[in-house]
């Protein structure tokens, strides 16, 4: 099924051309933002500059690698609840066992539900986070 959406645009950030966010408005006004932040001295101007750019939006939705800890990330997100899987799982699974949790989901003006960490089979490092959004 084709989701009908009203428009979309992306942007790098400018301080880590390798990151940035595609946002992706549909018909009935929900903005979905997919973000990659980078680590370390850079992370709070990027999570500021996420929610400054989606300020107009009466429910958003950004998912995405955060590399960093939930808690950090919601300081970071003012306005912006967690969506916390049942289970917690590695999003970042790594071979030296230091498994990471760092990509999340964050929403405004909507809930999430059936919040889980999923396999990435292989088609990235990291495994996705998956919910249901209820408007």
């Amino acid at each position: 099924n084709r989701v009908p959406t009203r428009r979309s645009q992306s942007e790098t950030y400018p301080t880590d051309k390798g990151k940035g966010f595609l946002l992706v408005e549909l018909v009935d006004g929900l903005a979905i933002v997919n973000t990659h932040v980078s680590y370390g001295d850079h992370h709070a101007a990027q999570c500021g500059q996420l929610v400054s750019y989606v300020r107009s939006y009466a429910a958003v939705v950004i998912v995405g690698d955060f590399n960093e800890a939930r808690a950090t990330c919601r300081e970071q997100l003012p306005g912006f609840a967690a969506a916390v899987p049942h289970v917690e799982k590695p999003t970042r699974p790594r071979a030296d066992g230091k498994h990471d949790v760092i990509d999340h989901i964050f929403l405004a003006g909507c809930t999430a539900s059936d919040v889980e960490v999923l396999p990435g089979r292989g088609l990235s490092d990291h495994n996705p986070v998956g919910a249901t959004i209820v408007r």
